[in-house]
């Protein structure tokens, strides 16, 4: 990892090793630094970065869309904050898959997401997801992990964000309509528990992949995928005054 005054040497280690024929994938394990070399960007086609180290998420992201600006467009920007998020996230859409579920949309009254100290961006991304899918907009509020959003309908949605010792993102619940939806850690730790139960009813969880933290999975994941990353960018937005 280069650092300090070494860091200016990083576009000559880079250029070196173009071809002009491979997509140049760049990882950046550290924070964004000003001011951002222009020519760099103009060869990346995407770049993987890990916004939960961010102190400064405005700052940063300003910088990071600085770069997307000066390569034209052209960057990918993939977020490992994000791809920690994939397994849950699909674990909470198939849910709603069958058309006879997505009443529900409309209907979803509160929700709580635990996480693990230093992943609250990641928890708060989560929320960014629902809001941008469901098109809600994010309020001022007065507590940090209390969230409000308003739906298009003017209904009020508030999640709640609690802290507990464990996995980046923990216990999920989706409150809609009567029904409760649920996805969490399975205690054999590679697994994800998902249910859904009504008022007197006994859940009975199905099993899912879970997600791995480690950064070499999260990589190699990455890797695997194409195209750019809209819903990443979309529920960014949704959240950005809120990390």
């Amino acid at each position: 990892m280069l650092k300090g005054s070494c860091a200016n040497l990083l576009p000559g280690i880079v250029f070196s090793h173009l071809d002009s024929d491979l997509p140049l994938y760049l990882w950046w394990q550290d924070e964004f630094s000003d001011p951002m070399d222009p020519q760099l960007w103009a060869w990346v086609d995407r770049l993987v970065y890990d916004s939960q180290i961010w102190k400064n998420f405005d700052a940063q992201m300003r910088l990071v869309e600085t770069a997307e600006k000066e390569a034209k467009q052209r960057i990918v920007l993939c977020d490992l904050n994000w791809t920690r998020l994939d397994k849950i996230r699909s674990a909470i859409a198939q849910f709603f898959d069958h058309p006879s579920s997505h009443h529900h949309f409309s209907e979803i009254e509160n929700v709580r997401i635990d996480f693990a100290p230093e992943f609250r961006s990641t928890a708060v991304l989560l929320a960014g997801w629902l809001a941008a899918q469901l098109n809600w907009y994010a309020e001022k509020t007065k507590s940090g992990n209390q969230l409000r959003f308003t739906a298009a309908n003017n209904r009020k949605i508030d999640i709640e964000l609690r802290e507990q010792t464990g996995h980046p993102v923990g216990k999920v619940v989706l409150n809609s309509g009567g029904i409760e939806f649920a996805v969490a850690p399975a205690k054999c730790g590679d697994l994800l528990e998902v249910s859904r139960c009504g008022r007197g009813e006994k859940p009975i969880p199905q099993m899912m992949p879970a997600q791995s933290n480690d950064p070499a999975d999260l990589i190699s994941q990455e890797l695997l995928r194409g195209g750019p990353h809209q819903i990443y960018v979309h529920a960014f937005s949704c959240i950005r005054e809120l990390l």
